[in-house]
């Protein structure tokens, strides 16, 4: 009896050791989910419209090599990498260029790089996604159409399966040095979507947000011109550059914005990037701002997430 007794106690314990093992294994095994972006290539291109903002981190435009602006760490990395995608994004953004400036034979802007072949610096041309941001002013509105073409033509040469994606900017809204709408980029924006660009135009919706057009639902933020633009005026700040990314992002996967966890700048580290932008760009006492307020209520961001998918739906650019 006590054989038999000892030989079912310990058959029950192989059977748990066994058991509890391979939960271990499949526990070990088990890998997060992938999101629809891992893997994949992208490289922005612009000025400081997009830099300043944090879609991209800055780089220098005495760094023009491409391995000092691979693998750049942004907002828009941060929130693909929150969401479960490894992406490699390249920063081709440069300080007062336009993209003839960048993509032309010479480098036409006074500084650093004037002279400059841009393009002889890039050493990897193929990338998944290519997100264009039109210059600013009466040189980038009269040759809108002839820089694009040369911009996509230059990546098509390396994948012709690339994919484009338009990305506004509050400038040429009239959110500028001059405070001069460029209506001629505007007004293209419909043919770039005819013509199969993916379309992420976040100066729109900011734009509307600054000037009262259009208010998050049941907030008790005031919105002003202060929330979305640094002391000097027209460049971007890091709210901008958050529904810039978060409407990028969108935009290219089809995801719905009201999906996407509204916590990024919940983090601490991210906290402390946020005041020390902030210190830098508001540093007057009376640019008073609720940036950082916006940003780190998730509730509030919540409410922004649902007019970046309503502007995504409604496709205002249609409309010029």
């Amino acid at each position: 009896m006590k054989r038999v007794l000892a030989f079912i106690i310990s058959f029950c314990i192989l059977f748990l050791l066994c058991a509890c093992g391979g939960a271990g294994n499949s526990s070990a095994t088990t890998e997060p989910a992938k999101g629809p972006l891992d893997g994949k290539k992208i490289i922005f291109i612009g000025n400081s419209h997009t830099y300043v903002g944090n879609v991209v981190s800055q780089v220098y435009n005495k760094n023009p090599r491409q391995e000092d602006r691979d693998h750049n760490i942004g907002l828009f990395y941060l929130l693909c990498n929150r969401l479960g995608s490894e992406v490699n994004v390249t920063n081709w953004t440069f300080s007062s260029h336009g993209l003839a400036s960048i993509f032309g034979e010479s480098c036409t802007t006074k500084g650093d790089c004037f002279g400059l072949d841009h393009k002889s610096y890039m050493t990897d041309r193929y990338f998944d996604y290519v997100v264009i941001q039109p210059g600013v002013g009466t040189s980038s509105e009269e040759n809108i159409a002839e820089d694009i073409a040369m911009v996509v033509d230059f990546f098509k040469e390396a994948n012709s399966n690339a994919k484009f994606v338009l990305l506004g900017n509050t400038s040429v809204y009239g959110n500028n040095k001059t405070d001069t709408p460029y209506p001629g980029i505007t007004s293209y924006y419909k043919t770039l979507a005819e013509q199969g660009f993916i379309m992420a135009d976040w100066g729109k919706l900011v734009n509307d947000l600054i000037h009262g057009i259009v208010t998050p639902e049941g907030s008790s933020v005031t919105y002003n011109k202060n929330c979305f633009i640094i002391k000097d005026g027209f460049h971007p700040n890091y709210l901008s550059g958050y529904i810039a990314s978060i409407m990028t992002y969108c935009a290219i996967t089809g995801t719905a914005a009201a999906d996407i966890p509204a916590d990024i700048f919940q983090d601490s580290a991210m906290v402390i990037s946020l005041d020390s932008h902030l210190t830098k760009s508001y540093s007057n006492p009376e640019y008073d701002t609720n940036c950082k307020i916006i940003l780190t209520t998730q509730s509030e961001l919540e409410k922004i997430h649902l007019l970046i998918d309503k502007y995504l739906a409604e496709k205002p650019y249609l409309q010029n």
